[in-house]
């Protein structure tokens, strides 16, 4: 198991902490002149406490590391890099070397809230963080979330059989650009007479939505095949091109609806031209999604993790290694390439949302007025977000819930952009109304 030391400063002075015990030490002028110093007490990957020693490590530091006697990857930063985030140094030699490692975790992206960024209020904070995950995790943390998320994939994957990287033919390659990447929609004409008397916006939150779609979705395997109309099959898991015949009896015409959805909740009539299909499938993510929130939830437990900074950082490192896994499988180059997965667990979730929408029609009344992605937001007279849909906070601690992200009046400038502003400037604009800081759109 790799082994990790935090590196902090206190009164000027820099210390390494690992596993209970502490060291004082003098930081090197090179950055090749850790591997001694790591190497001396036995650590693999020496994680920065955010002081003023790793403000100024920059990547002109790492170019200046003798190249010839040292291999540094990444060798250069990629475009959203600005400063290091986790780099790789070994010794370049006829004998095998190992990796050491430096991780900055003031300039990476490790958790889904606050920006993506730990809180590391202090070094206590930092190791606290590194051991919750390292116990629940069971894996190397290393890189990034989403490398976690990966890890943990492959380890399940691994149970199931070999899986090939996605073949991805011009034909597929077509196919799955011409798809409906992410749910983002309004009413067409803006508010209607109605909702512009109405007194309220509330808007909601899907608790992992995409993590949900991926336990519950059939995933294809195998060569996929372009079928024509003879052929068609809705079982079979796969992409279709159909065209819309009718939406007159459809509660939800005049909207800037996606495709696909849920067309039995939408009323939808189509007809299908063309398809294409896997020939066979399972939902092959089905325990993975379950043990990726298993560990959100273990995060919680107060007995287990005492420290609240450090479990908050953990979870959200949960959180956002499962949603950057998915997203990668969609990257070629990577460990598993899936694009046509990435797509099914998206379709997935618009799917299982418009499911959830007619549903609330039915049963009160309501529709929303925006949908952004796994956010939606409502018109409503009620105050009590509670109440604006009955139930809709019941299981909000559970993998199934919603949760609330905030309410604030329907103000004449609100009105306004639902008729005039994209659904994304919409949906920014109430989430800074609802904390008290509005910007323009």
């Amino acid at each position: 198991m790799i082994q990790y030391g935090i590196l902090y400063e206190s009164c000027d002075d820099y210390y390494i902490y690992k596993g209970g015990e502490t060291y004082r030490i003098m930081p090197p002028v090179h950055l090749e002149l850790w591997i001694p110093i790591l190497v001396e007490h036995g650590i693999d990957v020496l994680w920065f406490t955010p002081s003023p020693l790793s403000r100024r490590i920059s990547w002109d530091d790492f170019d200046k590391i003798d190249r010839d006697r040292n291999k540094v990857f990444p060798s250069r930063p990629s475009t959203n890099d600005s400063k290091p985030t986790f780099v790789s140094i070994r010794k370049k030699s006829d004998k095998f070397e190992k990796d050491y490692y430096l991780a900055f975790p003031e300039n990476a992206e490790w958790t889904a809230s606050d920006k993506g960024k730990w809180f590391l209020q202090s070094p206590v904070s930092l190791a606290e963080t590194i051991y919750y995950l390292s116990l629940e995790m069971d894996c190397d943390l290393l890189w990034g979330a989403g490398n976690i998320g990966m890890q943990l994939l492959k380890r399940d994957l691994a149970k199931k059989g070999r899986f090939k990287n996605t073949e991805l033919t011009d034909e597929l390659r077509q196919v799955l650009n011409r798809a409906m990447i992410r749910p983002v929609w309004k009413r067409y004409m803006g508010l209607s007479d109605e909702q512009k008397n109405m007194r309220y916006v509330h808007g909601y939150d899907k608790n992992s939505q995409y993590l949900g779609a991926a336990q519950s979705c059939f995933l294809g395997a195998g060569q996929p095949k372009r079928v024509y109309r003879d052929e068609i099959d809705l079982s079979k898991i796969g992409f279709w091109r159909y065209q819309i015949t009718d939406v007159s009896d459809s509660e939800f015409d005049g909207y800037d609806l996606p495709c696909p959805l849920d067309v039995n909740s939408a009323k939808v009539e189509f007809d299908v031209l063309e398809g294409y299909i896997w020939p066979t499938g399972a939902k092959f993510l089905e325990s993975w999604s379950k043990e990726m929130w298993r560990h959100r939830t273990n995060l919680r437990n107060k007995d287990t993790y005492p420290g609240q900074i450090a479990r908050e950082n953990a979870e959200g490192t949960v959180k956002l290694a499962a949603n950057n896994m998915m997203g990668r499988l969609a990257h070629p180059g990577g460990e598993l390439y899936k694009p046509d997965w990435n797509l099914e667990i998206v379709h997935k979730a618009i799917a299982n949302q418009m499911y959830s929408f007619k549903s609330w029609l039915d049963k009160a009344g309501v529709r929303p007025a925006l949908v952004c992605t796994d956010s939606f937001w409502i018109i409503s007279d009620e105050y009590d977000e509670s109440m604006a849909i009955p139930g809709i906070l019941e299981y909000m601690d559970e993998q199934r819930g919603y949760h609330h992200i905030g309410s604030c009046e329907l103000t004449h400038p609100i009105i306004d952009l639902f008729e005039l502003a994209s659904p994304e400037a919409i949906n920014n604009f109430l989430k800074q109304e609802i904390t008290g800081h509005v910007e323009s759109v």
